[in-house]
């Protein structure tokens, strides 16, 4: 049988193996079995049928050329038992399955004929291939892509398939987040069984969205409590990557139904990764589940197969003492070396979590005192850490619950910088997306939160924390400038891993492309100017896609440090401008340009490449890559594109009178067209 694209190759089916003596009676006679089967006289048909397989086989195609009748289904279920009970080898039934796939694939029949095996089959690698093929073929009803996706979650919710397990694992490892979703209210209904038997369902090509759906499943567990499912869950992670066919990693969504979509464009909508880029992306969210287990010990195992090893077991950073702060470096040393991802681990940035998957306790009251002992949104903050190093030290990283930890917080701020920084030790995300968004709803104003980050920098610098500690800023934090600047931070200071050294970057990338990240504008900002030519050619399949305030956002992240990359983006973004946008992103993105010649805070511009990580090489190796040249040099170079520009401005229809590119052709000391012998242009 030909595959179509979205069907066996990504089924439980390749695990249906085992050939049989039986040769069905269509092959022999078509004609004259389809005439048996368009037969309405019930005993006439069964008494037709030369063996017990030819029976179900001739009537689940019956049942599908009727279209799905109600009044067939209920005998043809009965039929099915029977027949389950006479000939009870899996071999058999799983050769009429791919007899009737086949005839479904063809359209000789409709796809509701996979459903008996759906509700009546036991064997879970029957029924889930049945349940990846019937919402993969089912013609939709109106128009809705999961409406027969719909049709089995109804299924499993009524308890209607023998094995429920295998109905809900084929929907899991179809791959598709939207599919994963309305999975989600059906999980906690599963018996234990029935959680094996899906986890046994894995396909050998690993979606994102299903192995996003267990890590979500797992950091919602107590182990402890729930010490027979975590294992049994846990396991399916393992089996996810153990037996994947191909290195890569899906992360796009699936077409529905597949038929009629091409091989191309069915990679396309699948959007791969690598396994390793993918990994990295998953790693400190792996360990993290490892450090909570506790009996079983089935993580290790599970890191051990995704080529990852526990926290525990990386290289211990070295430290030297510092006059003041021992006790508290000794602590914090003492948890990172144990816990926390070393500098050169390959492996350790999670997506942030997208829902809370361990309520915190009792957050900051913001009707609590306002002063700076208290907790609410006060910007004259004394750091708690400065008062008693130890027993702040011990408070963050050296107590366990939340609960605990949050009565000892003098003030919000204090609050946010002392979670940062556990994460910073331990990479535990569960209490932290949930309490950043509390604070800063709690009064947690931007200038402590500016403050907070500088602090967070500084313990970064000193080695205390890993640069990880700069992402909670970069993925949550609605002010520009914190999200821009965190972004330039975390990709210039981790460590590269597969020897990519813009490997930190693609993570930023990845996250903005999938709306991880609350100010898009200023994370694109902070990567914009960094200043690079290769992380500004990845940056370039983004611009499009950003809005006009996102854009506004990104061009005010200048650092007053000027890169050529970064000005010949802004130059390209504005010839390449289409018709239809130049109204309302011409002068947001023109005004970056205005910005980046103002704010320079040197008469240099860098048009060499910037090191990942910065602190590869030394300060005369940074200027030597950087490749300087005067701005009256470079400007010279730019001089007739920025003319071209200020020539070709369209005319806002909101503001007839709004020209932009003068000003920044005066902010560059160029001459418009026309007059550059003159000099009247100037300011």
């Amino acid at each position: 049988m030909e595959q179509q694209p979205g069907r066996d190759t990504e089924s439980p089916s390749s695990r249906q193996t085992g050939e049989t003596s039986w040769v069905p009676q269509y092959q022999k006679d078509g004609k004259a079995f389809a005439d048996l089967i368009a037969t309405t006289d019930h005993a006439q048909r069964h008494a037709g049928y030369q063996a017990l397989p030819d029976m179900l086989l001739g009537e689940i195609m019956r049942y599908g050329l009727l279209g799905g009748d109600r009044d067939v289904i209920v005998g043809l279920i009965s039929l099915y038992g029977k027949f389950l009970s006479s000939e009870p080898q899996v071999a058999i039934r799983r050769e009429i399955y791919r007899h009737v796939a086949a005839l479904a694939e063809d359209r000789a029949i409709e796809a509701v004929a996979l459903l008996p095996f759906v509700f009546s089959d036991p064997d879970g690698a029957v029924c889930a291939t049945a349940v990846i093929d019937y919402v993969s073929m089912g013609d939709l009803v109106d128009g809705d892509p999961m409406s027969r996706v719909k049709d089995i979650t109804a299924m499993i919710a009524h308890r209607d398939p023998e094995n429920r397990g295998a109905a809900f694992g084929g929907l899991l490892y179809l791959g598709d987040q939207r599919v994963c979703d309305l999975l989600l209210p059906l999980r906690d209904d599963l018996r234990l069984e029935e959680v094996r038997e899906a986890m046994a369902c894995c396909t050998g090509f690993p979606h994102a969205s299903s192995v996003e759906f267990l890590l979500d499943w797992l950091e919602g567990m107590d182990p402890n409590v729930e010490e027979r499912l975590f294992p049994i869950v846990a396991t399916g992670l393992g089996r996810v990557r153990k037996g994947m066919q191909e290195p890569v990693v899906r992360t796009g969504e699936r077409p529905f139904p597949a038929t009629g979509v091409t091989p191309e464009e069915l990679r396309r909508m699948a959007r791969q990764v690598s396994i390793k880029e993918y990994t990295a992306k998953i790693a400190l969210r792996l360990r993290a589940l490892a450090r909570r287990e506790a009996g079983t010990e089935v993580m290790p195992e599970v890191l051990e197969i995704w080529g990852l090893t526990p926290a525990g077991n990386q290289e211990p950073r070295a430290k030297e003492s510092r006059p003041g702060q021992s006790k508290l470096w000794d602590l914090i040393s003492k948890a990172s070396a144990i816990f926390a991802p070393a500098q050169t681990s390959p492996n350790e940035v999670a997506r942030p979590p997208t829902q809370a998957r361990v309520e915190p306790g009792p957050g900051p009251d913001p009707a609590r005192s306002t002063d700076s002992g208290g907790r609410g949104a006060s910007e004259s903050w004394v750091p708690q850490f400065e008062s008693d190093q130890e027993a702040w030290a011990k408070l963050t990283v050296g107590t366990d619950e939340f609960s605990d930890r949050s009565d000892g917080y003098h003030t919000q701020a204090d609050m946010l910088f002392g979670e940062i920084i556990r994460f910073g030790t331990y990479g535990d995300l569960a209490v932290l997306k949930p309490l950043y968004g509390r604070l800063i709803a709690g009064g947690l104003g931007v200038a402590l939160r500016r403050d907070v980050y500088g602090h967070v920098a500084a313990f970064q610098r000193e080695g205390l924390i890993h640069p990880v500690a700069f992402m909670p800023f970069a993925w949550w934090d609605p002010d520009r400038q914190i999200s821009a600047k965190a972004v330039v931070d975390y990709v210039s200071t981790a460590a590269p891993f597969d020897g990519d050294p813009l490997s930190r970057v693609k993570e930023m990338i990845g996250f903005m492309a999938d709306g991880d990240v609350e100010n898009r504008g200023g994370v694109f900002g902070g990567l914009l100017y960094v200043g690079d030519a290769r992380v500004c050619s990845l940056l370039l399949p983004l611009r499009d896609r950003l809005t006009r305030a996102e854009i506004l956002d990104a061009t005010l992240c200048c650092t007053g440090l000027l890169h050529a990359s970064s000005v010949e983006f802004l130059l390209g973004w504005l010839e390449d401008m289409q018709a239809d946008q130049r109204d309302t992103l011409f002068a947001p993105v023109a005004a970056g340009l205005g910005l980046l010649r103002k704010t320079m805070r040197e008469p240099f511009v860098s048009t060499g490449e910037r090191a990942f990580p910065i602190t590869s090489v030394s300060a005369e190796g940074q200027d030597r890559m950087a490749r300087k040249v005067s701005v009256e040099e470079y400007t010279e170079r730019i001089a007739p594109r920025l003319r071209t520009l200020a020539w070709m401005e369209p005319v806002s229809k909101v503001d007839p009178d709004l020209k932009v590119m003068p000003d920044v052709l005066a902010f560059w000391g160029v001459a418009p067209l026309g007059r550059e012998e003159t000099g009247a242009w100037k300011h």
